[in-house]
């Protein structure tokens, strides 16, 4: 999936190059029956420099791999024994699957190497060998500095030839040399901080399918207006919402968004990239529940993509490369090809409590056009009209709730829905070849995963005035369970005038109301893998604060009952970026619960609008660093989160800090991880 997104132009904000590329590595492939130490050759003929903001092109790489001669075990005797009684050598190919990196700096992202088809030498000796060689992408860079090729994990797909044909798949790791090549790169261009370039940006130019923000016709005008069919219809309303009448349509407010993602063809067990740009009308018309802080809005636009290139292994072995351009289209039979996006969200009122989830359902219906096959290396013409015709397409997208934290739909997120691809039509050009395009396409279990990113208000006075953010999406490794510790960790009450303690000098009788803890952990879960949505990036299964002590009026009490989290677990989020490795993050969830030995107690969390119900918190502005492997939360004073003191505090100090809706903030405290995480975006 990382190389068909690569190849595809979606990640334009890796800043990469080719270099020189030339080496051996050794690898240890194992099969069903056995393990084989496997030798990889690589050369190409690439430029010796190299410049930014210019395509360095790399010539057809070679390959050979040289085996031991007892793989040839694997596949059983395919031919009559000749006049000596031995059998012939089995005819041997196959397919060489290689993930190959570049790498500059703490940015790497794969170099989208096409499988290559490989072919064993006719002698018969003591090493197998096979070859072969292909063209892979010339990449861009805008980044002076070293760039490196590095080789991870190869696949081998060999086949033998003959009466019994037998086929064996060799899964291989690299055991030493992974550093394919190195070049420098001399340029002035400063680095990048966000995405430059739209995932539309490499669309071919004969394409007339529009990748600007085009705002759709309001419902006054002609193909506006929410989508009546009813194969496009709405979800039902969550259960137990008490909903106002129907509001008349409206306008409604214009925005514009960019989409990535994938598409997972299910028959080839492989994706194709998918890049969009998304115009909608939102709010066009609403029903409210105000008790329950729940709206139902439905809103309806247009989507347009980029035509994606992808490669996999069409049959099972042979290298397939195809163009898909998915359009939007009208439902089969009616007239309006506007979308429609039916959002549950809560009415405004971000700090009241809901009881239902925030979710978004994008329905449509499209018309897949594929184009520009070749299969091994030689094109298919198919022509101009292969297509599958309208079907539906149905996307959802859980954006959280009260524990997790909310989002709404013009903030982004994850949407995921499966489509049925029917049979295709109109595909060759003199001969027939529909039945070779169902063969590799058409059917069930195929699924889709797009990343919305931030959407933009627009007008139609100036449509281009809306500069919507790219989506972002991250890697973690290596994931899993992480402890991240803070020592001093400290709180201070919003009366006390003074300036911001010295950690080292808390509890001196200088500031008041404040409590401080030898330190604070995290127990933390972060997910593992590549184009992780920012959202819910990792779990806080776990908050203990060791040797708490609270200080008022010079006094100081012991926190008999060690801080908690309650409700745990909270919920980390990625957020915007600061940096080149650094982002702003939040917490979401977050209860704190405590208790002195005087009999004090109260929680620190938020409040509900009416100031009745106490709600889990949010501390935004979170400053993450993950070039230093280090979580900050910033003081008030530079902008950093605070908690409320809950509804029924039990507390007989006579101090406004200790009655309900007080604020408490956090004196900068930094959480270091262990074991380090390498977190990249994308």
């Amino acid at each position: 999936m990382t190389t068909l997104l690569a190849s595809a132009g979606l990640l334009a904000a890796v800043r990469v190059a080719s270099a020189d590329i030339g080496a051996q590595v050794t690898y240890l492939c194992a099969t069903p029956k056995a393990t084989y130490p496997v030798v990889l050759g690589i050369k190409a003929k690439v430029p010796t420099a190299g410049k930014t903001n210019t395509p360095v092109r790399i010539g057809d790489v070679g390959v050979t791999l040289k085996a031991p001669g007892r793989l040839r075990g694997e596949f059983a005797a395919t031919e009559v024994p000749d006049s000596t009684g031995a059998a012939p050598e089995p005819s041997l190919s196959g397919v060489a699957s290689i993930a190959v990196t570049v790498n500059q700096g703490q940015t790497s992202v794969n170099a989208a190497w096409p499988a290559f088809s490989l072919t064993a030498d006719p002698a018969r000796t003591e090493e197998m060998v096979l070859r072969g060689s292909g063209a892979v992408p010339a990449l861009l860079t805008d980044q002076a500095g070293q760039v490196f090729w590095k080789a991870g994990q190869m696949v081998l797909r060999l086949s033998a030839e003959g009466r019994k044909a037998s086929i064996s798949t060799l899964t291989c790791l690299p055991k030493s040399g992974i550093v394919l090549g190195k070049l420098a790169l001399k340029g002035g261009t400063a680095p990048s901080v966000l995405p430059k370039r739209s995932p539309m940006a490499s669309q071919p130019k004969d394409d007339t399918t529009s990748v600007e923000c085009h705002i759709p016709p309001a419902p006054t005008e002609p193909g506006g207006g929410i989508n009546r069919d009813p194969r496009l219809a709405e979800p039902p309303i969550p259960p137990g919402m008490n909903l106002s009448r129907l509001f008349p349509e409206r306008p409604g407010t214009p925005n514009c968004g960019k989409a990535a993602g994938f598409g997972n063809l299910g028959k080839l067990k492989a994706a194709i990239p998918i890049g969009a740009q998304i115009s909608f009308r939102m709010s066009v018309q609403n029903q409210v529940d105000f008790p329950h802080n729940y709206m139902r809005s439905r809103n309806y636009g247009v989507t347009a993509t980029t035509p994606s290139t992808g490669t996999a292994l069409g049959f099972g072995f042979m290298p397939t490369t195809a163009t898909v351009l998915t359009k939007q289209v009208a439902p089969p039979g009616a007239s309006s090809e506007m979308a429609n996006l039916f959002a549950d969200s809560h009415l405004g009122n971000v700090d009241n409590p809901t009881s239902f989830p925030i979710r978004a359902f994008a329905r449509s219906f499209v018309d897949l056009r594929v184009g520009g096959i070749s299969v091994n290396g030689t094109p298919v013409d198919v022509g101009k009209t292969c297509h599958t015709g309208a079907l539906p397409l149905d996307l959802s997208a859980d954006l959280g709730n009260d524990r997790v934290g909310k989002l709404s739909p013009q903030e982004g997120g994850t949407y995921t829905g499966s489509v049925y691809v029917p049979a295709f039509s109109g595909c060759g050009v003199g001969e027939d070849l529909t039945p070779l395009v169902d063969a590799t396409s058409a059917g069930a279990s195929n699924f889709l995963k797009i990343e919305s990113g931030r959407w933009c208000p627009t007008t139609p006075e100036s449509p281009d005035s809306c500069d919507s953010p790219e989506p972002q999406a991250f890697t973690v490794l290596p994931g899993g369970a992480v402890k991240a510790t803070a020592g001093p960790f400290i709180m201070r009450g919003s009366s006390d005038s003074y300036p911001t303690p010295d950690p080292d000098h808390v509890g001196d009788g200088v500031w008041d109301n404040t409590i401080r803890c030898e330190s604070a952990t995290f127990q933390m879960h972060f997910k593992r893998g590549r184009y992780l949505s920012r959202y819910r990036i990792a779990t806080i299964d776990g908050a203990n604060f060791k040797k708490c002590v609270r200080f008022f009026n010079g006094v100081s009490t012991n926190v008999t009952t060690v801080i908690r989290g309650a409700g745990l677990p909270w919920t980390l989020h990625m957020d915007t970026q600061k940096g080149p490795g650094q982002w702003f993050a939040m917490i979401s969830g977050v209860k704190l619960d405590v208790t002195g030995s005087d009999g004090c107690s109260f929680s620190l969390n938020r409040l509900s609008e009416d100031l009745t119900t106490d709600v889990p918190g949010t501390l935004p502005a979170l400053e993450f660093y993950a070039d230093k492997n280090r979580l900050h939360i910033p003081t008030a004073e530079k902008g950093g989160p605070s908690l409320v003191v809950g509804t029924t505090p039990q507390c007989a100090l006579s101090n406004p800090d200790f009655q309900s809706q007080a604020n408490w903030s956090f004196v900068a405290a930094d959480f270091s991880f262990a074991p380090y995480q390498k977190i990249t975006s994308p």
